[in-house]
């Protein structure tokens, strides 16, 4: 959690300092589109028909105590999850690019403070739910939430590819 926290961090600042290239980039939105959008159908089509759902043993292990070089693994791999998911980079960045067009440094401080307590609190409240949810999630399930997220992927590229393919200028 706390590597994904720091991510988060990290993520609203340098949105918040690069918004000016953002806006230049957006110079560029059909050859963004374009990327984005076969990049999404292409994570649909994995998800939708190559991604196999393999579940790991947890027998034996006592989540209770972790060592100090689990306790990094895990705040590794949080942190370069989140980094390097697009869907967060998009996510803070145009966040940050509407919001400095409005606000003032200041007020863009307080939003983003507000909204990473609010996303701090959701992913506590994830881990509490965790051990519960975990029962619920067989092999069959993952399959079937595999399937529904490669459709969503495949028809929010399809939409984006259209958007671009037809949009009036």
């Amino acid at each position: 959690m706390a590597g994904v926290w720091l991510s988060d961090f990290i993520l609203v600042f340098l949105s918040n300092v690069f918004t000016e290239w953002v806006t230049r980039l957006l110079e560029h939105k059909n050859l963004i589109g374009y990327g984005g959008s076969g990049f999404l159908i292409a994570m649909g089509v994995y998800f939708f028909f190559f991604k196999k759902v393999v579940l790991k043993a947890t027998e034996g292990e006592h989540s209770d105590h972790l060592s100090t070089a689990e306790m990094f693994r895990i705040f590794a791999s949080g942190f370069i999850i989140n980094t390097l998911n697009p869907g967060v980079i998009i996510f803070w960045l145009g966040n940050a690019s509407i919001l400095a067009l409005t606000h003032t440094l200041s007020e863009r401080i307080l939003i983003f403070s507000i909204c990473l307590l609010i996303n701090m609190s959701a992913d506590v409240g994830k881990v509490m739910m965790a051990g519960k949810l975990r029962k619920k999630l067989t092999v069959h399930n993952l399959a079937i939430i595999n399937k529904i997220s490669g459709a969503i992927l495949i028809a929010f590229g399809m939409f984006l590819l259209y958007t671009v393919l037809f949009r009036r200028h």
